[in-house]
């Protein structure tokens, strides 16, 4: 049986950044010429064989789509490293400490 996650997925990550249509239509794409090459095989494949194999390409869609949408819900989860940088303000308040001149307590 043929390995249609590997290929997808290499397809796809070659890509960078393929939009859900573009992923659909490589899809589509895939499926017709999959079962074109299929119909073509000489000597002829039996219908159970290629039923099974269109069923492993269907997992392997699924599998690569599901795989996209959490990387692209990882990316919408990260932190924006924009807005995590140092203000140059302190996070919690500082106290100062009397040379012990001045009694040596910290300031209230």
């Amino acid at each position: 049986m043929a390995d249609y996650y590997s290929l997808l997925s290499s397809v796809i990550e070659a890509l960078e950044g393929t939009s859900a249509e573009v992923r659909r239509r490589l899809y589509e794409s895939a499926r017709t010429g999959f079962l074109e090459q299929m119909r073509k095989h000489e000597p002829p494949l039996v219908d159970s064989y290629i039923n099974q194999q269109q069923i492993a390409m269907e997992e392997a869609i699924r599998r690569v789509e599901r795989e996209q949408m959490n990387r692209r819900a990882r990316r919408e989860e990260a932190p924006d490293p924009a807005k995590g940088a140092i203000s140059g303000t302190p996070s919690a308040p500082t106290q100062e400490i009397r040379s012990s001149s001045d009694g040596g307590s910290p300031e209230s």
